[in-house]
């Protein structure tokens, strides 16, 4: 990493005369410059295969987020805006789409594709973005609740098949995650963990269900695992799954309009949730105490999910907005 990053700033300081701002550097990547803030590390993820890609941290990322990344066991403070540059195969077409939900840019261009994360750093992110010649976002707001699922049976099918399950394994992924309570041990990571350490995790361990974080704005860790082929792989191998966003947080007064941000928190999570295959989800607003204690209100929320609590009480999701698994608003 020191190596590569060393041969970045070197074309930093020889570019210096050409019109870079102080306190910003230029990454190159593949035919594409980008300028950062000169305090954002960069790190090949090529070299160092097993860095995980946090979204809690600012920092540039080039190549393709591993398999086996070496995360926290809980990401750490608010999302502060990264990006992750990666190559990307065959004739790409330049197009970039904001989140503005999950505070998430993706954008393509021939050769790469970027994912980046803002915080409260959008401004920002769009310039580095911009630096690079790449198309301005279109904003897209989450589709509305019943958002059908973006996975068929045949490619679920077919990406268990290719995962090495037997036939009648692959049979049951492609039927999806089946919803229903669950009583049990369960574990969640920062990012989905390989299949390699699945199998290890069901073979030597009490656990029976794994949290995924399958989006919300302050999602700390990339997903680079959290596909739909895995969750049918995972799910033939006899996982059940506790579906996770971490969306706008009342600690860090980011819930300005509770009512509508958890409209679209919500419906955030239930698209995401279909386009992993997930398709339990759905939109729900139920009575919720307001920004007063012992206000009237509603919290919408992404049901249905318990969680059987140390006490022995089984507890509807979320219970605080902002917080707790799916918690992603109120009013």
């Amino acid at each position: 990493m020191l190596a590569a990053v060393t041969a970045l700033t070197s074309v930093t300081a020889a570019s210096a005369s050409a019109g870079v701002p102080a306190g910003v550097k230029q990454v190159l990547y593949r035919g594409y410059r980008f300028e950062v803030p000169s305090a954002w590390p960069v790190i090949s993820l090529t070299a160092h295969p097993g860095t995980c890609v946090r979204f809690d941290r600012q920092a540039v990322y080039l190549g393709a987020p591993g398999a086996e990344m070496k995360c926290p066991a809980r990401g750490a403070g608010r999302s502060a805006g990264a990006l992750v540059v990666q190559p990307a195969s065959g004739a790409t077409a330049a197009a970039s789409v904001q989140n503005p939900v999950s505070h998430l840019i993706t954008a393509t261009s021939p050769g790469i594709r970027v994912t980046a994360t803002y915080g409260t750093n959008e401004a920002q992110v769009r310039a580095i973005l911009a630096s690079a010649s790449l198309p301005a976002p279109a904003v897209r707001m989450p589709r509305a609740a019943g958002t059908p699922p973006a996975v068929t049976t045949s490619a679920a099918a077919s990406s268990a098949r290719a995962a090495g399950l037997p036939a009648e394994a692959a049979t049951a992924a492609a039927a999806g995650p089946a919803a229903g309570n669950f009583t049990g041990k369960g574990f969640d990571a920062c990012a989905a963990p390989s299949s390699g350490d699945m199998r290890a995790w069901k073979a030597s361990s009490p656990y029976s269900a794994v949290g995924i974080y399958i989006g919300g704005s302050e999602r700390a860790c990339a997903q680079s695992n959290l596909t739909a082929g895995w969750i049918s792989q995972q799910a033939a191998a006899g996982w059940r799954f506790i579906p996770l966003c971490v969306g706008p947080q009342a600690l860090y007064g980011q819930l300005s309009s509770p009512a509508s941000q958890g409209t679209s928190a919500a419906d955030d999570a239930v698209g995401n949730a279909a386009g992993l295959g997930l398709g339990l989800l759905r939109r729900r607003s139920v009575p919720g105490p307001g920004p007063g204690r012992g206000a009237p209100g509603r919290t919408q929320v992404a049901e249905p999910v318990q969680v059987q609590l140390p006490g022995g009480d089984l507890d509807q999701v979320p219970a605080r907005a902002g917080h707790d698994p799916l918690a992603v608003g109120r009013a």
